[in-house]
């Protein structure tokens, strides 16, 4: 259920990104949504949809990204750098 919210909230981060949800995104994501029965158990698309639009206008776009991304982690970089010590994976070799 923990990946189906996440990708749920990327796929609407990225609606609203330039400031506005078109019709035809929504249209897009709702197909996603009843497609795909994991999406079923995300709670309330509305609330996780206002909520999401509300960080956008508070903190921006690239600083909302990485709270979709990585939702229960401390970043200590920011995004572009994507060399941080809390990014999932395996470490880089850079």
């Amino acid at each position: 259920m923990r990946d189906a919210q996440r990708i749920y909230e990327l796929m609407v981060l990225t609606a609203w990104a330039d400031g506005k949800v078109q019709a035809e995104e929504a249209l897009a994501v709702h197909r996603i949504v009843v497609a795909d029965p994991a999406f079923a158990q995300v709670g309330n698309k509305s609330e996780i949809s206002r909520a999401i639009q509300k960080r956008i206008s508070e903190n921006g776009l690239d600083a909302s990204l990485p709270t979709a991304i990585w939702p229960s982690r401390t970043r200590k970089c920011s995004p572009p750098s994507r060399s941080c010590s809390a990014s999932p994976g395996k470490p880089s070799s850079a």
